[in-house]
């Protein structure tokens, strides 16, 4: 069942506590979805809007093509953020592989062209049913990450004291990468000086993951910061 009709037949459906527990797992994969899809990087202060870039990819495509996925192991990770898949893609517990990961391709933010290119992933959980509070957050443990796309982000968040993390390293191809709520636990590289110096972070913030602080680089990243050779 497609999550756009899991949430129609919810939405309007007040439940009692018996039927909160009968439908609890299904409501908290809906939580990582629509806060996924309604997180926008509006909600960080003055972070930086994506350019809008013509990739020459095909329009009808892009807009018709998924808003977002979720997933927990490395293949859901790879299929969904390819150059087909949606814009955003959020784990629903930690990933350990010993593959990497890829992130290819190019897609407009929420499918709307007018906002320009992002790709996200999400390492959070919110409580969901109107509740915007993140309540989980994962983890990744890779031996890299390969971010090929426009405007990459990572949003993660911190639950009683737990920052989301990534253990590997990151390799960064393209502009504006974005880093909120999240440590990486190895090195962050960069296939040009622009791609570099175009990057920024963010940390604190409310329980939502809104409102947070502009960081250093160095404050996320526990490895070295390099563009590569």
């Amino acid at each position: 069942m497609k999550v756009s009709n899991l949430v129609k037949k919810f939405s309007n459906f007040e439940m009692e506590e018996s039927a909160m527990k009968k439908y609890g797992s299904v409501l908290a994969v809906l939580g990582v979805v629509a806060g996924l899809a309604a997180c926008g990087r509006g909600e960080t202060a003055e972070a930086p809007n994506p350019e809008v870039v013509d990739n020459g990819a095909d329009e009808a495509e892009v807009i018709t093509r998924a808003t977002s996925a979720v997933g927990s192991s490395a293949s859901d990770f790879n299929s969904a953020l390819n150059p087909e898949g949606p814009w955003v893609f959020g784990l629903t517990s930690n990933l350990e592989t010993d593959e990497e990961l890829v992130m290819t391709g190019n897609a407009y933010k929420s499918n709307d062209e007018a906002q320009g290119y992002e790709r996200k992933i999400g390492l959070y959980r919110r409580q969901g049913g109107g509740d915007r509070t993140i309540v989980e957050v994962f983890h990744i443990t890779a031996p890299a990450l390969r971010l090929n796309s426009e405007n990459p982000r990572i949003m993660g968040g911190e639950v009683d004291g737990e920052i989301a993390t990534i253990n590997g390293d990151v390799y960064v191809a393209e502009n504006n990468l974005l880093l909120q709520n999240v440590q990486i636990n190895g090195d962050l590289i960069f296939a040009s000086e622009e791609a570099k110096n175009s990057a920024t972070a963010w940390l604190g913030g409310d329980e939502t993951g809104a409102n947070l602080d502009p960081a250093e680089l160095e404050q996320v990243v526990t490895g070295e910061i390099r563009v590569a050779e």
